[in-house]
């Protein structure tokens, strides 16, 4: 009897431990699983959103630095980088579209995908019209440089004509009125070159500075060129003479209404400048706040993984 009872005690014991060893086996399988859903979403999901997150804004940084490089300079080798680099950002936000689309998780990614592409579609319309205005820009410089060599051949023929004929002058003895008079002519062309120096450079110190502001000071050296042929017209009296001054202000018009064509042009491509930066960092921001759902995904489960 008494050994009936030990061991039904041994069999209830070892019954027991049996029922632990269950239990414990249970409980580990069911935390392995639940650290292998927390692998998976690390792999499939979170590590993912931080990559294309990440992609998404070292193209846009790339894009942004070309395409700002290009209108600053007109390198169009920088423009076909930044254009690479624009496909490039496309491609990753249909990546994390994509990725956004694959989980209810993922629902932050596919909004801040959404409103980066829309913003990216802006921005490659606002480099189309960067291009267009650095065309016209092109253009115009190249209408300014015709001008500024029709002034200045035709300003520099007028003067070697006076020099020739003030030289025959003295030395034929001419009177002093004529002398004077013909002096008088050639300090005139002198003044008129002079101005048309100086607008030149008011015009590429504009340039080379990027400050619009500067052309502003053109405006006086063109009142002195007209003012000075008006005196000009006045004293010349052959033909070949007259059709040089006339040419001179017709050039010099020419090269003003550029002037005032640039400054247009110059103002919107600084204003696409202003706004490209601003489509380009909200892009950024969008990417930023992705990586950092991601990243915090990352710590969130990679802390409960290693909890478990």
């Amino acid at each position: 009897m008494k050994t009936m009872k030990t061991r039904a005690k041994n069999g209830m014991g070892f019954a027991l431990l049996v029922l632990v060893a269950v239990v414990l086996g249970s409980l580990a399988i069911w935390t392995m699983n639940s650290v292998k859903t927390q692998a998976t979403s690390l792999e499939k999901e979170s590590v993912p959103t931080v990559a294309v997150a990440n992609n998404v804004e070292r193209s846009a940084l790339l894009m942004m630095y070309e395409i700002r490089g290009f209108a600053f300079v007109g390198d169009e080798a920088m423009l076909k980088r930044g254009q690479a680099n624009l496909a490039e950002l496309k491609a990753h936000l249909a990546a994390a579209t994509k990725l956004g689309a694959s989980s209810a998780h993922l629902a932050a990614l596919a909004t801040a995908a959404e409103k980066a592409e829309a913003k990216v579609l802006e921005y490659e319309k606002l480099v189309a019209d960067t291009i267009a205005t650095e065309v016209q820009l092109e253009k115009i410089r190249g209408e300014m440089n015709t001008a500024a060599q029709g002034f200045m051949k035709n300003s520099n023929d007028y003067l070697a004509d006076q020099n020739t004929k003030l030289a025959e002058q003295i030395k034929a003895a001419e009177g002093t009125v004529k002398l004077t008079d013909r002096v008088h002519k050639t300090v005139l062309i002198n003044d008129v070159i002079d101005a048309g120096s100086a607008v030149r450079l008011i015009a590429w110190k504009a340039q080379a500075q990027r400050n619009v502001q500067l052309l502003d000071e053109a405006k006086p050296q063109f009142a002195t060129i007209t003012s000075k042929l008006a005196e000009l017209r006045t004293i010349s009296v052959q033909k070949i003479n007259l059709d040089q001054i006339a040419e001179i202000q017709k050039q010099a018009d020419a090269y003003a209404s550029a002037l005032t064509v640039l400054t247009t042009a110059w103002q919107k491509s600084a204003a696409l400048s202003t706004t490209r930066t601003e489509v380009g960092m909200a892009v950024l921001a969008e990417a930023r706040a992705t990586a950092k759902f991601g990243l915090d995904d990352v710590t969130r489960v990679s802390a409960g993984a290693t909890a478990s």
